[in-house]
């Protein structure tokens, strides 16, 4: 099957997009997805049931898979993703196909870009400094097989530094998604599979096949989330069953990064861990001397009163 576009040419059954003298390839998934949506054009078809169809999952797994493999395609077929001609988002409801030379209605709503494949949101104020921790994720990711966990007492940044650098990651096009699951209210292995399902965007609905089938279904939908990176945060508490969980998710999406914060390690011979300290803090004669700690004090010190600045006279006040 092949469909003549705005901008090239795609034949569905060798999975191939042609633009010019370019040719690109498309996945599995991006194939069926797009031979799904052209066989009922300018028809909206609902999430769920591009999920059922496209991907053979049950109403109980809903996840933000589907607005990842569009993305992708469109930076295939449409010759400007951001305001595409052919896969059209229709708000609520699901997406439509327009064939080649039809106008759209844009206003339906925005194409999907990067930032919707994350849930980190802004960071409320300035990161300073931890540019070696930085470095050390980086080359732990990369290079060492396992999950890392960034080991530290309250109040070192482990949160800050981990979701700062999930969206410098995010952001330079290492990973394709990155999703922050915060795990400050499980006390059990269902609340951190619950937790970590509702922050990636998937609805469990059922637990009558037990435990391990839920585990099953958030392992099923990281895997589907590709070249992702998943954060969970304040693991303290529930390391027992954080530990082999997220063995398990790991070695099931084989794409996915894993990074955890704790004040303890899990024990999971595959943990890869990154002590954290707190940021040195500068003696009263180098207080004047711009350093990561004192930057952090500083501009907390002016959200509160913007009027605040450094000075000579408070240089030793800063220090202690």
């Amino acid at each position: 099957m092949k469909l003549s576009l705005d901008d090239c040419l795609v034949d569905l059954d060798t999975r191939t997009v042609t633009r010019g003298d370019q040719t690109k390839r498309l996945t599995g998934t991006e194939a069926s997805l797009l031979r799904y949506l052209t066989s009922r054009p300018h028809e909206v078809i609902s999430r769920e049931e591009l999920y059922r169809e496209v991907w053979d999952h049950q109403v109980e797994l809903l996840t933000r898979t589907l607005d990842l493999a569009v993305f992708r395609l469109r930076k295939k077929i449409e010759k400007d993703p951001s305001s595409p001609d052919h896969v059209m988002t229709v708000y609520g409801r699901g997406y439509s196909f327009v064939p080649r030379g039809e106008d759209t209605q844009r206003s339906q709503a925005p194409a999907h870009s990067p930032a919707s494949a994350t849930n980190l949101g802004r960071e409320e104020n300035h990161f300073f400094g931890r540019e070696d921790e930085h470095r050390a994720l980086t080359y732990l990711m990369q290079t060492r097989s396992g999950f890392i966990t960034v080991l530290g007492p309250p109040g070192t940044g482990k949160t800050r530094l981990t979701k700062h650098w999930a969206a410098e990651h995010l952001s330079s096009g290492a990973v394709t998604s990155a999703w922050f699951c915060d795990l400050t209210e499980a006390r059990s292995e269902e609340g951190v599979i619950q937790a970590v399902a509702s922050d990636i965007g998937v609805s469990l609905t059922t637990t009558e096949d037990g435990l391990a089938a839920l585990a099953e279904l958030v392992g099923k939908a990281i895997k589907d989330l590709g070249v992702s990176l998943i954060v969970i945060d304040n693991a303290e508490q529930v390391v027992q069953w954080v530990g082999p969980l997220v063995e398990r998710w790991w070695k099931h999406a084989t794409e996915a990064s894993f990074v955890i914060t704790s004040q303890v390690p899990t024990g999971v011979a595959m943990e890869q861990r990154l002590p954290l300290d707190p940021l040195p803090m500068p003696s009263a004669e180098d207080a004047g001397t711009p350093c990561p700690a004192v930057q952090l004090f500083v501009d907390r010190a002016q959200s509160v009163n913007p009027a605040f600045e450094r000075t000579v006279d408070n240089q030793a006040g800063i220090a202690n």
